[in-house]
């Protein structure tokens, strides 16, 4: 059985529940020829990466999610390691990468790529360009970016950059400046609720709403948390029944444990030594 994250995620414009100005703002750029590159910026689960897959399909059709992973092969003249493996996402019209997985060498797996995207065979057809999704880029160094700003202007005719980023802070302003930037942030307490309420409502299963607004209010605007919390109550023994019990206890994810507890030991005792003993504590705990 999928995960609710997996099962629930939209592919498609039309099936976006939230955030209805940037739906109808992606619906526009994904009809025009001279489409810009995009910067989605926001805060872990707010669907950033979901309005990013949905833009793809709208400019390219279902044939876009049609993806192999792999490991590729980039050759660095400048490194003691001249080889290094990176893995990638693609189909015939996109490809999508963490170029941070490199750490230092960044620049050499984003540059190797886009330029291999930017001189392969033209698609033909309506759309005349290719993407590239470059994720966690506000992790890229200085050197990546600084790179990308040429490398963006030489090739925006036959390539587009979809950046997506947490923050905008660590993006330097040549970069910021040659893209469209586009919000996309956590939705509301009560958005979360209504779409958790929507979801077992679609698989006929009744859920309390007090419970709803626990998960909702707990979640603090995080969708994808507020289903992995249903994905957990619902293999309790008993989910149904834990579904609509208002009391029902949430799950409780290790390491926000770990961080509670060293939270109230250090303003217990609010000392040097104190804090010392508490990231100790973390380490060992979380291994």
């Amino acid at each position: 059985m999928a995960f609710l994250i997996d099962s629930e995620r939209p592919t498609t414009l039309d099936e976006l529940t939230y955030h209805d100005s940037i739906t109808q703002q992606l619906r526009g750029l994904a009809r025009r020829p001279d489409l810009p590159h995009l910067l989605f910026y926001g805060p872990t689960g707010g669907g950033k990466m979901t309005r990013i897959q949905c833009l793809l399909r709208e400019i390219f059709g279902p044939a876009v999610t049609k993806v192999k992973h792999e490991f590729r092969t980039i050759k660095d003249a400048s490194s003691s390691r001249p080889m290094l493996d990176v893995q990638v996402l693609y189909s015939n019209y996109h490809l999508e990468v963490t170029p941070t997985e490199a750490g230092t060498r960044d620049v050499v797996v984003i540059q190797h790529l886009i330029k291999e995207m930017a001189q392969a065979p033209p698609l033909g057809g309506d759309v005349p360009f290719r993407v590239v999704v470059v994720n966690d880029a506000h992790n890229l160094s200085r050197s990546a970016q600084a790179g990308l700003r040429r490398t963006m202007e030489k090739y925006v005719g036959v390539l587009k950059i979809f950046f997506h980023a947490d923050s905008l802070a660590s993006l330097i302003p040549p970069l910021r400046s040659r893209c469209m930037s586009i919000r996309v942030p956590r939705p509301t307490t009560e958005v979360v609720k209504i779409e958790l309420e929507r979801v077992k409502a679609k698989m006929g299963v009744e859920m309390n709403p007090h419970l709803a607004t626990i998960i909702a209010t707990e979640s603090r605007g995080d969708l994808r948390y507020g289903l992995m919390q249903l994905d957990a109550i619902s293999a309790q023994n008993g989910g149904s029944h834990a579904l609509r019990n208002a009391n029902t206890p949430l799950a409780r994810l290790p390491w926000k444990v770990v961080l509670e507890d060293i939270v109230k030991d250090i303003l217990t005792e609010q000392t040097p030594k104190q804090l010392k003993v508490g990231a100790h504590s973390m380490v060992c705990r979380l291994g």
